[in-house]
């Protein structure tokens, strides 16, 4: 059995299962990284290797050899090339020209589904192509079929799984999406000319350095970088810097090298420290340190302690080389928040969470009224958790859910609206009716202003949604649906 085309079907399922995981991370900066999304990622990769399955089956049975599944190759390897270069335009015509007038499920589910076909069907129908083709060769040089469909499987299964590894472990973190495409695209090529004796393919290798060329470099950005979650970048305007992830639509943290005030609701959830004389703070979603800078400032006389969860390792370099992260108040613990609370058993005087995926989404499994128990397990009797909830309006069905389900959990539910106009909710949750008055007098006389402000703004809530629950948390449809009803708006 010739191993030349055991390897080319190695090389076809092992790039098959590469472009797959670099899809979702093309579109999710456009689309998002939602349910949906996933979704809709793994339906066109399945309905692409069943069109490529057909497609390699009738060319089967004319006859189809070394020549075909050279072209094959070379052809998913130019059209991959191409994926990367056209998806911010392609996205940006779907959302704006073709589905402008849809719900937000509509833009993310039939928008990402169109790109995604539009930017990863033909390559994937391509190397779906090759298994029945490569099949079809070694069974006509007398070999048993039964034998070489068992191999073929076997192998091309097996280039799967480095398919599946590499790029989320390696290359992806290391090198980003634009270059994990690019190496996989020369392998498809490289395999052409080594074991096929396509020598034009050869010609094709320049355009392995096409991703290369086109930067995404934002005008002010100072430095960039592909993380196993998201790609990151830092902005900086005068003497400010910003980090922001994937389009950069929104700043995650600010650093100002002559302050810690930002101005923003940073300050507002600073001054909850105030809640207790010697504060023990937890913050979920640490991002850059803006928090936990300014507490460590503010607080630091009063022998804070601060544990700081972010789940990002990348992002965590990157604030303590640009944001000042390293403060002597602070402990950095990379994980999961939902993980960290239930691995650990501190208790605290407050909780911060500030947490977001793909920039606009709070993770479903940290809004639940299973997650919240495990807070209020974690706090003091006198402590106040607190949760940054983005929402255009007090209406809005995403707050309304979240300030519902946390008012589920605990006797005393507060939210605050912190910046006029902004899109930027405090909803909070203690054990004890939390005395307003009292944090003002407690807050540094930086910070009094920002807790009389969440004071004066504090309402009740009153439960008017179903609670969120590990089993129904649809916040990836809420949040799309605000976001696009408010650009309507």
């Amino acid at each position: 059995m010739s191993h030349k085309f055991l390897a080319v079907a190695f090389v076809s399922g092992m790039s098959v299962m590469a472009l797959e995981i670099t899809a979702s991370r093309v579109v999710a900066p456009h689309f998002g990284a939602s349910i949906f999304v996933w979704t809709n990622v793994i339906g066109v990769i399945m309905i692409s290797l069943a069109a490529g399955y057909v497609l390699g089956s009738r060319l089967a049975r004319m006859g189809a050899g070394e020549k075909a599944l050279s072209r094959m190759l070379a052809g998913a390897a130019l059209f991959a090339l191409v994926a990367p270069l056209a998806a911010s335009p392609l996205s940006k015509f779907l959302i704006l020209d073709v589905l402008s007038q849809g719900s937000g499920l509509l833009v993310v589910f039939v928008g990402s589904f169109a790109a995604i076909v539009i930017l990863f069907a033909v390559p994937i129908v391509l190397l779906g192509a090759v298994g029945p083709v490569v099949i079809s060769v070694l069974t006509r040089q007398g070999a048993d079929a039964g034998e070489v469909a068992g191999r073929v499987f076997a192998i091309s299964t097996a280039g799967s799984l480095i398919g599946t590894f590499i790029p989320t472990l390696v290359t992806i973190p290391l090198l980003g999406t634009r270059a994990t495409i690019a190496i996989f695209s020369g392998v498809l090529i490289l395999t052409t000319f080594v074991f096929l004796g396509g020598k034009k393919t050869a010609l094709l290798a320049p355009a392995i350095l096409i991703p290369g060329l086109f930067s995404t470099v934002h005008a002010n950005a100072v430095l960039e970088r592909e993380t196993p979650y998201q790609y990151a970048m830092v902005i900086r305007r005068g003497d400010e810097e910003f980090l922001r992830t994937n389009e950069g639509i929104a700043d995650q943290s600010i650093y100002r090298h002559d302050t810690a005030l930002t101005g923003s609701y940073w300050d507002q959830m600073m001054s909850l420290a105030a809640i207790s004389e010697e504060p023990r703070v937890l913050i979920l979603g640490l991002a850059g340190g803006t928090i936990s800078r300014g507490m460590a400032e503010f607080f630091g006389d009063r022998g804070i302690r601060i544990d700081g969860v972010e789940i990002d390792p990348t992002i965590v370099e990157i604030a303590r080389d640009r944001f000042e992260l390293d403060r002597s108040e602070l402990v950095v613990h990379v994980e999961d928040g939902r993980v960290f609370l239930e691995k650990t058993s501190d208790r605290y005087d407050l909780i911060v969470i500030d947490v977001y995926a793909n920039q606009v989404y709070i993770p479903f499994h940290m809004t639940t009224v299973e997650f919240w128990r495990s807070v209020r397990e974690h706090l003091n009797p006198d402590g106040l958790v607190a949760m940054n909830v983005n929402a255009p309006g007090p209406d809005s069905k995403l707050l309304r859910r979240v300030a519902s389900t946390v008012a589920a959990v605990f006797p005393n539910a507060y939210q605050a609206r912190v910046i006029d106009d902004g899109w930027n909710f405090l909803v909070m949750g203690s054990d004890q009716a939390v005395d307003w008055d009292k944090l003002v007098r407690n807050a540094p006389s930086a910070l009094a202003g920002d807790a009389r402000r969440i004071g004066e703004a504090a309402e009740k809530i009153v439960p008017s949604a179903p609670p969120l629950t590990d089993d129904r948390a649809p916040v990836e449809l809420l949040t799309d649906r605000m976001i696009f009803e408010a650009l309507r708006r």
